[in-house]
C-alpha cells in the first residue's frame, strides 16, 4: 500500500548486495539451490533493506513462476541481473509502471503488479531498472552507479 500511494518512506542503510539477494530467497521459502548466484562482486549499497529486498523476491519469484529455467542473479560492482529463459514480456517494461495492468486476465500470465512495485521501489532508490529479451531469456538489470 506504501508503494503504490507513492509515500514510501525509506530507512536507508549500506548493505552488501548477496545479503539483500540472500534474504529476499529466504523470503521466496525455496532453496537456495533454486537461484544460481554469479558473484563477480559484492558492492554495498545505500537502500531500505525491506524494501529493497522485496523487490528483488519479486524478480526472482516472476523468474521461478514463468521461467523455463533456473534464475540466474548476477552481481557485479554497479548492478545486479537477474535472467530466466522464458517467453517475451507481452509489454515494454516502461508499461509497468501503472499500478494494474487492466490486458491481463488470467494470474496464470500475471497482473504487472510484482514489476510495478520493482519499478517504483528502484525508482525510489534512483537506481535504473531496465529489461531485455535476449536468446530466449528476460534480463532485468537494476544499476546502481551512473
Amino acid at each position: 500500500e506504501e508503494i503504490t500511494s507513492k509515500k514510501m518512506q525509506l530507512n536507508k542503510a549500506d548493505f552488501r548486495v548477496l545479503d539483500l539477494v540472500e534474504n529476499a530467497i529466504d523470503v521466496l521459502i525455496t532453496k537456495k539451490d533454486t537461484v544460481e548466484i554469479e558473484l563477480i562482486e559484492n558492492p554495498v549499497i545505500n537502500v531500505d533493506f525491506n524494501f529493497f529486498s522485496i523487490a528483488i523476491k519479486n524478480l526472482l519469484d516472476n523468474a521461478i513462476k514463468y521461467g523455463s529455467s533456473k534464475p540466474v542473479v548476477t552481481i557485479e560492482y554497479n548492478l545486479i541481473k537477474f535472467s530466466s529463459q522464458g517467453v517475451r514480456l507481452p509489454k515494454a517494461l516502461s508499461e509497468y509502471e501503472m499500478p494494474l495492468n487492466k490486458n491481463y486476465q488470467s494470474s496464470k500470465t500475471g497482473l504487472g503488479l510484482g514489476l510495478y512495485i520493482c519499478h517504483n521501489i528502484f525508482k525510489a532508490h534512483n537506481f535504473i531498472f531496465e529489461h531485455e529479451y535476449k536468446d530466449n531469456c528476460n534480463i532485468f538489470t537494476v544499476k546502481f552507479a551512473q
